[in-house]
C-alpha cells in the first residue's frame, strides 16, 4: 500500500510532524490528504462502518429460534381461567377489636407489605406472565410461581426480628428472604393479576410457616397442572381448602415445590385475606 495517505498516517504513527514544505510538495490537494480533521472524519467512518456490520451480524444472530419457556408452554393444554367468587365477611366491630390478629398489628404489616398495585410489582408480574395472556389463568399463577420458587434465595431475619418485606422490595433485593417474604410476593402478584390471595400461618406443637394460596373457585386444574409438571414430581393430587363458599384455595407453598404441592404439617392457624382486610383463626385445615 503506498501513496499519500499512508505515508501520512505512517508519518503520524512514528511521531513524524509534517512540515509545510512537506504539505507544499504534494501535488495533491494538502487540504484533502493531509488536514489533521479529515483523517480524524476518515477514522470516525471506518470505525463507524464496523461497529454497524458487527450490530448487524449480532441481531440476526439473536433472531435464530431458540429454546424457550415459550416453546415449552405450546405443548401444554390452553390454562383454564381462574372463575372464583370472591369471600366477604360480616365484621363486628367489637368482635374484630378482640381478635389477637388485629390486636398484634401482624394484618396490618401482611396487607401493607403486599402492595400489588405498586408499578415494579404489576410490570413484572405482567412480565413473567407474557407466555399466558388474557384474564387470569392457572399459567399465570404456574408462571409466578416458577419465577419466585426458582429465583429465590432464603434467608431468615436477624435474631430477635420479626420484619415482613414490601413485596416491591423483595424484587429489589433479588428476590431474597424467609417464608413471609416468600408468602407477600407470591399474594401480591396474583393480586396484581386480578386474582384473590390468601396468607396463611400455620402451626404444629413446635414450629410455625407461612404460605400463600390462591382463590381457584371451582375450575378444573389438574389437567394442566399435571402437564406441566408430572415430567418433575410424581403428581397423584393437588392440595388445596375449601372455604364457606365452596371456593377451592390452591397452596403455593415455598415448600410444596409447585403449585397444589402438599401442605407443610399443621394443627391450626391464621387466615389472612389481604383484599377483605380480614383474618380468622382456624383449628385445622379447612
Amino acid at each position: 500500500m503506498s501513496g499519500p495517505i499512508f505515508k501520512t498516517i505512517t508519518n503520524i504513527i512514528n511521531g513524524n510532524r509534517l512540515s509545510r514544505s512537506n504539505i507544499k510538495s504534494s501535488k495533491t490537494s494538502p487540504f484533502f490528504f493531509y488536514s489533521p480533521i479529515v483523517i480524524i472524519l476518515i477514522v470516525a467512518l471506518l470505525l463507524t462502518t464496523f461497529i454497524s456490520i458487527f450490530y448487524v451480524a449480532t441481531s440476526i444472530t439473536d433472531s435464530k429460534p431458540k429454546t424457550s419457556v415459550s416453546n415449552f408452554t405450546q405443548s401444554l393444554p390452553t390454562p383454564p381461567k381462574i372463575q372464583y367468587a370472591i369471600t366477604y365477611f360480616d365484621k363486628k366491630l367489637l368482635v374484630e377489636l378482640l381478635k389477637d390478629c388485629n390486636i398484634t398489628g401482624k394484618k396490618r404489616k401482611l396487607i401493607n407489605a403486599c402492595n400489588y398495585q405498586n408499578t415494579l410489582v404489576t410490570m413484572t408480574a405482567d412480565s413473567i406472565t407474557q407466555n399466558n395472556p388474557g384474564s387470569f389463568n392457572i399459567g399465570q399463577i404456574c408462571d409466578i410461581f416458577d419465577f419466585c420458587y426458582g429465583n429465590w434465595t432464603y434467608v431468615n431475619d436477624p435474631e430477635g426480628s420479626d420484619e415482613i418485606e414490601y413485596a416491591s422490595n423483595t424484587l429489589i433485593h433479588n428476590l431474597h428472604g424467609d417464608c413471609e417474604d416468600f408468602a407477600v410476593l407470591i399474594a401480591s402478584m396474583v393480586l396484581s393479576m386480578g386474582g384473590d390471595a390468601r396468607i396463611c400461618y400455620a402451626y404444629d406443637d413446635n414450629n410455625g410457616h407461612a404460605f400463600t394460596e390462591v382463590n381457584i373457585g371451582h375450575t378444573r386444574i389438574y389437567e394442566y397442572l399435571a402437564a406441566r409438571y408430572n415430567s418433575n414430581h410424581s403428581i397423584s393430587s393437588f392440595w388445596t381448602r375449601t372455604d364457606k363458599l365452596g371456593n377451592k384455595w390452591l397452596n403455593l407453598d415455598w415448600f410444596s415445590k409447585y403449585p397444589g404441592g402438599k401442605y407443610v404439617k399443621h394443627n391450626q392457624g391464621i387466615i389472612f385475606y389481604i383484599k377483605q382486610e380480614y383474618c380468622e383463626d382456624f383449628i385445622k385445615a379447612q
